[in-house]
């Protein structure tokens, strides 16, 4: 839809109608101007992901270059009001809204083509690119001796200033070199690769305490490098050949400094991307590369003749016969030399085997290989979900949707080197093979199309930010989605889920895996979102608004209430204005994953079962709405009623049909309350206790460090759900189940009466006029 907009010209009629709307001075922006920015963002994002020349921007905007430079001005008066708006009231100058970022990103499009709004653009940004200010503390000793300390506001309007320029590099088109050269001619490239050279010398690269101090600035050069160096051979050849090697020193240096290896080595893939470098260029990184790999390769071997060496090993050049008291092993490749082993020199039974995960080729997992990160070959396809998370107002239609994503597994486990390693040797077969055609052979014949990280307790966070980073981007290949990552996690896990409690195939689009295999594979997405979740409540440069950056929990808080509400209107006999829909109640209870830990989740466990309760005879409800409104339409088109709508649908006659009806909507909804309630058991509650640190964290490292016992415990659940759950026959033994007798028995006497006047009290309001067989629900 975007590249259809893009083909339309609607980025110049987008921008037309923003512009005649433009706040001046002090006036604010409205909503619609807010989302005609985000729109116009978007929409050209689309466009500067194209390398082809499927769209014309130049031919789009050349009835407007007359008016370029006073919209550029326009755009850029507003960025310095919002700057000193936010400064003046003591607003987190890292935190804009989320509009203010599309301002800034749309200028180069409104400057397109026109040199001089084009060179007031970047002479705008210009005096405020002091990159060092974007640190906490200033390096005096990087500054002349007329050097003075910026006062907080002035390093507060530098930052923004500094974050709205890295924006607009990043989101250069593919195909605007004028501004690129602008921006060199205007000695900016410059001042970055000096920065980048003063910062990343080797003596300070030893010292995580400097990178540390130094992170954020580093961050946004190494982005505003990047996104300039993008289709733009001189400023790639700026940076080599000393520039771009002490980037890829960094993108190889193990930091605990979240981001900043995963922003070096997208600089360098910039640089050696096919498509858009220099060759000269190309070709120096690729060469930095491989020397960079054999380098570590001769280390590793190095490390591997000492171990050797303190096991009684060693290793020969030349053939030799073996005394009685050792063992030649066999042949080994050329280069190797043959491996003398001294048998007397330790104990066999000393050796340890392999426990829990281990990769499908070289057998090993965290045991032998505790840094080398682990995953599962997964199989992704795209879907519809949800663009909001909120209760919708009852009788609208058609709600609102986008790009979402459903994962399925065989949970074949391969470290990502032995997948790479094993990809490359495919390719260079005789008859080669892509890389997921020969992923597909070695998971089982199951069709797949990424790798899904599994952190281990080695496993450093720089390294699994950087497979996260990579399995996401594969996942873009796929179909592009604009919701955050979290979001996307919850909305994947939730389908997972769905599969288990309406007992879906999972084998329908990837040929291979099972309930079993899918079982295992949960555990790993609480992982992942637990930890995309810290991430996101930590980071102070969150692409999000101030007030919904820490939203997940309220939002759930929220949900609950609505539901609380659906429930006493059903009891009062009171109508409501809202609907809860069942996909959006299993989304909220699998939130809670990652929201309420083993203590919080039990005050939360009755609302959702209460929910449950009104979710189903709501989906009766809109069944019979639908039919009715069938038969309707039928009437005013043909000025008939058919024969299956004679009678009215909603008049139901049989007490044992309704209660049919009502088990088929609600047993789903309390198995999946039966799933989320035992991984709280299984993970939550055996994750550790701490006052002193967040709970989610606590869960993360249990999950690290415990991978063999969670296999196991996972292994019996989907035993379990297959035995118990599944084949449970009545809604009040679900809810035993769940370890809600006594709060009832106490309350209710028993959790048949309970049950009785829950649902009872419901029916009485509702538009479905029956009785149910009390017997069949207890």
């Amino acid at each position: 839809n975007r590249q259809k907009a893009l083909k339309l010209g609607a980025p110049e009629i987008l921008l037309n109608k923003l512009l005649e709307n433009f706040p001046i001075g002090d006036k604010e922006e409205d909503s619609s101007t807010e989302y005609l920015l985000i729109i116009l963002e978007l929409v050209l994002s689309e466009s500067n992901s194209l390398k082809e020349e499927k769209i014309n921007l130049s031919r789009q905007r050349s009835n407007s270059y007359k008016n370029s430079q006073k919209h550029v001005q326009l755009v850029v008066e507003r960025l310095h009001h919002i700057s000193d708006h936010m400064i003046i009231n003591g607003e987190k100058i890292t935190q804009p809204s989320r509009h203010v970022h599309s301002m800034g990103k749309i200028l180069p499009f409104i400057a397109f083509g026109d040199r001089e709004a084009s060179k007031n653009v970047v002479q705008f940004f210009h005096p405020y690119l002091k990159w060092d200010f974007m640190d906490e503390t200033i390096t005096l000793s990087e500054e002349d001796d007329s050097f003075e300390m910026p006062s907080a506001d002035e390093k507060n309007r530098a930052v923004f200033f500094m974050q709205r320029f890295c924006e607009i590099a990043e989101s250069l088109s593919y195909k605007d070199t004028m501004i690129r050269d602008i921006i060199n001619d205007m000695g900016i490239v410059d001042s970055l690769i000096k920065f980048l050279k003063i910062n990343l010398q080797p003596e300070k690269l030893k010292d995580p305490e400097f990178i540390r101090k130094k992170e954020n600035s580093l961050k946004l050069v190494l982005k505003t490098c990047a996104g300039l160096s993008q289709n733009h051979s001189l400023t790639q050849k700026q940076l080599i050949p000393e520039t771009a090697t002490l980037v890829n020193k960094l993108s190889e240096t193990i930091l605990q400094v979240e981001g900043l290896g995963v922003e070096a080595e997208s600089l360098m893939n910039t640089l050696a991307d096919e498509d858009t470098s220099d060759k000269e260029v190309r070709e120096f990184v690729v060469k930095l590369k491989e020397d960079s790999k054999n380098e570590k390769k001769r280390l590793a071997e190095e490390k591997r003749n000492a171990i050797l060496e303190e096991m009684g090993m060693k290793i020969t050049t030349t053939t030799t016969t073996a005394p009685s008291d050792t063992a030649v092993s066999s042949a080994q490749p050329s280069g190797f030399g043959n491996i003398m082993t001294d048998l007397s020199a330790f104990n066999m039974e000393d050796l340890e085997e392999e426990k829990g995960l281990s990769c499908i080729i070289c057998q090993e997992g965290y045991t032998f290989r505790p840094d080398d990160i682990l995953g599962v070959y997964v199989f992704t396809k795209s879907c519809t979900i949800p663009y909001n998370d909120d209760v919708h107002v009852k009788g609208i239609e058609g709600e609102c949707e986008t790009s979402g994503y459903s994962t399925v597994t065989h949970f074949n486990v391969i470290h990502y080197s032995c997948h790479e390693a094993a990809a490359r040797a495919e390719k260079s077969m005789k008859q080669p093979k892509e890389e997921w055609e020969g992923a597909t052979i070695r998971n089982s014949h199951t069709r797949c199309n990424n790798w899904y990280p599994i952190r281990g307790s080695a496993v450093t966070e720089e390294a699994y930010q950087i497979t996260i980073e990579r399995y996401f981007n594969n996942m873009s290949r796929i179909r592009k989605a604009d919701l955050n990552r979290l979001r996307l996690t919850v909305h994947d896990l939730k389908l997972l889920f769905h599969r288990f409690a309406y007992e879906e195939s999972f084998s329908t689009d990837s040929k291979g895996g099972s309930s079993e295999h899918n079982m295992q594979f949960i555990p790993f997405f609480i992982q992942m979102g637990l930890y995309l979740l810290h991430q996101q409540l930590k980071s102070i440069s969150s692409q999000l608004t101030k007030d919904t950056v820490n939203t997940s929990e309220s939002q759930l808080t929220t949900f609950l209430t609505s539901l609380r509400a659906h429930s006493d209107a059903k009891l009062n006999k009171t109508d409501i204005d809202t609907v809860i829909s069942v996909d959006l109640f299993i989304y909220y209870l699998t939130l809670s994953l990652f929201t309420h830990n083993a203590n919080t989740w039990p005050k939360i466990k009755r609302a959702f079962v209460e929910g449950a309760f009104v979710v189903a005879l709501e989906e009766i409800e809109r069944e019979d709405h639908v039919a009715k409104v069938k038969k309707d339409r039928v009437k005013i088109v043909f000025g008939i009623t058919p024969k299956s709508d004679q009678e009215d649908p909603t008049e139901e006659t049989d007490a044992s049909d309704a209660t049919s009806r009502y088990l088929k909507h609600i047993r789903p909804l309390l198995v999946f309350l039966r799933l989320v309630d035992a991984i709280n058991s299984l993970i939550h509650r055996k994750a550790p206790e701490s006052d002193k640190a967040y709970w989610g964290e606590l869960v993360e490292q249990y999950l690290m460090q415990n991978d063999e016992q969670i296999s196991n415990d996972m292994l019996e659940l989907d035993a379990k759900y297959q035995s118990q759950i599944l084949s449970c026959p009545s809604v009040c033994d679900h809810i035993k189940a769940l370890n809600l007798r006594e709060e009832l028995t106490a309350e209710f006497g028993d959790v048949e009466s309970y049950i009785k006047k829950s649902v009872g009290q419901m029916l009485e309001a509702s538009e479905v006029k029956v009785e149910l067989d009390a017997k069949r629900l207890i």
